[in-house]
């Protein structure tokens, strides 16, 4: 009996054995950047779709998407997008297909040439890929049926669609891997590498791309990596037929940066990126002391504080032509860049708060005083430029307002103390964060901030802060009361979004964790990190496209 389990054993380790053997045979190389050659000059993945999918529901967007209010609310949006009968079509090809992994990279040609790469392994068969491939050449073709030329090589098919207009397009697939290039020699060193007979070293064995990765997080749904001096090469090479001018300087400043890696994660309820920029040796501006800390409060919505590097203004056209002319009226004959460098630290703070009661929020801004007699001289000269500006003592700190430049909302004043220059809306703000001291509770001591702290302090460039459900809690009651009556502003978008069954706040704001962001200047580079229920970059790019849809239609209106 022992002798017949023993042999049943060996059989089930054998078949299985077998099987992962086959199955490994079948599937060849998963990692993209093993595919590729060393200089790729640019290289973006999504390395696990379904780990991607895994993890989603967890995060806060998931858990705010499947709200009862939010999905009502949503009904319209989901209905107008699956309406089109092209979105079941791509639908349909991509269950077919099921798609694991995507890539894209630039390959370098010729001179300073670059081809692009498309990758993606699947699970659903040669005949779900040469399908997908024969409706994206109609798609590109605009409809008709071109029949593709077909090139064998080392037995493994290139199909080849050439347009009139000049637009190519080559395809081919090895090992559940579909590859789409416009250059067949691109694909050709491809699919020899994924064969194993390509001879050159891979980007995955690239020097920087190992180093750069190794200061960002494990396991990413999204990563992408560049090297400069190809990139720079090709957009160099593409400017000369426009004679397009070049600063050497800026170059030189590009060209030090050898290569930027960015990984993106989905890591529990919170978003996270990172960016690492491989610069040996980055100029060194000193350690953030948070002086303008001070400034902030328990009710402080948000926090920023950084480095600024005075020199890199010189460099500036709007330095030139603005900043210098300005500054040069109120300086002694010296160069202004010098005397501000001299007056003032390298050491910016912003911060942000929104009082109950008032329809704009409350911004103050701050830089670190090295020489305290100088930037009262600087001020005093800046102030004879408007006559009716005042000046007034509170405290340790003068105060400086412009009735010229006063609005029903707005009412600049500057203040000066022996450490601190501030800007702010309103002479009640920069007083108050005089009156506040050293001694007073900040956004620091909040319980929202707790959580932050390990970037806080290791951040040495740059660190922001955003309480995103107070500052959410302070935006949406008025975004609510708008919309339930502008929808006639919007014209269309009923046919998206039913503005009337707007989500309550709460709805929303329990799931909100803050946002931070966080530079840090290393030996080797710099590292930008950023998390929240979405990143700082993320919060830029919508509001930009904010921004951009509320005003381009008045900046730039059609002409019919």
């Amino acid at each position: 009996m022992k002798k017949k389990f023993a042999i049943i054993v060996c059989v089930v380790l054998a078949v299985l054995i077998g099987s992962f053997l086959w199955v490994r045979g079948q599937i060849g190389i998963t990692d993209p950047a093993r595919l590729l050659p060393e200089n790729t000059a640019f290289y973006a993945a999504l390395p696990d779709v379904p780990r991607t999918a895994l993890r989603w529901p967890k995060t806060t967007l998931a858990k705010i998407g499947a709200e009862p209010e939010v999905k009502e609310f949503l009904a319209k949006t989901k209905d107008a997008l699956t309406k089109n009968p092209g979105t079941h079509e791509a639908g349909d090809i991509l269950w077919k297909l099921k798609p694991g992994r995507f890539f894209a990279a630039a390959l370098p040609g010729e001179g300073a040439s670059l081809h692009p790469l498309l990758g993606f392994q699947y699970w659903g068969g040669q005949k779900s890929f040469d399908e997908a491939m024969a409706r994206l050449r109609q798609q590109i073709a605009g409809g008709a049926h071109v029949e593709p030329t077909r090139e064998n090589h080392h037995n493994v098919e290139i199909q080849t669609l050439s347009l009139p207009d000049g637009t190519t397009l080559c395809s081919a697939t090895l090992n559940r891997w579909g590859l789409l290039a416009n250059n067949p020699e691109a694909l050709k060193s491809v699919l020899d590498q994924m064969a194993g007979r390509g001879s050159r070293p891979s980007l995955a064995e690239n020097l920087r791309f190992n180093e750069a990765f190794t200061k960002l997080p494990t396991a990413p749904d999204f990563l992408a990596f560049l090297q400069t001096a190809p990139l720079l090469d090709a957009l160099l090479e593409a400017g000369k037929p426009l004679s397009a001018q070049v600063d050497n300087d800026q170059i030189e400043m590009v060209r030090a940066a050898q290569a930027v890696a960015f990984a993106f994660k989905l890591d529990g309820a919170n978003f996270r990126d990172a960016v690492f920029v491989l610069r040996p040796a980055p100029p060194d501006l000193g350690q953030l002391q948070h002086s303008g800390l001070s400034l902030t409060s328990p009710a402080t919505l948000g926090y920023f504080s950084f480095l600024l590097q005075f020199e890199a203004l010189a460099k500036l056209p709007a330095y030139s032509t603005l900043l210098r002319q300005y500054l040069s009226t109120m300086s002694d004959g010296t160069d202004p860049l010098t005397r501000l460098t001299k007056t003032l630290g390298r050491e910016v703070s912003l911060a942000m708060s929104w009082p109950e009661g008032r329809m704009i929020p409350e911004f103050l801004a701050a830089v670190s005083v090295k020489d305290p007699a100088q930037a009262s001289e600087f001020l005093r000269e800046a102030a004879a430029i408007f006559p009716e500006s005042t000046r007034t003592k509170t405290g340790e700190a003068v105060l400086y307002s412009f009735p010229t430049l006063r609005s029903a909302f707005l009412d600049p004043t500057l203040g000066l103390s022996d450490n601190l220059l501030v800007a702010g809306l309103s002479p009640d703000a920069v007083e108050g964060a005089f009156q506040r001291g050293s001694g007073s509770s900040t956004i620091k001591d909040t319980p929202a901030f707790a959580g932050v702290l390990p970037a806080f302090q290791s951040a040495n460039e740059c660190f922001g802060f955003i309480n995103t459900r107070g500052l959410f809690e302070r935006v949406f009651p008025l975004v609510r009361q708008v919309a339930m009556f502008g929808s006639s502003l919007l014209p269309g978008s009923s046919q998206w979004v039913d503005l009337k069954k707007l989500p309550q706040t709460e709805t929303i704001a329990q799931h909100l964790t803050p946002i931070t962001y966080a530079q840090t200047r290393l030996p080797n580079g710099y590292l930008i990190e950023s998390s929240g229920p979405i990143t700082m970059n993320q919060a830029a790019l919508a509001a930009a496209g904010a921004g951009a849809a509320f005003w381009g239609p008045k900046l730039f209106p059609s002409h019919r």
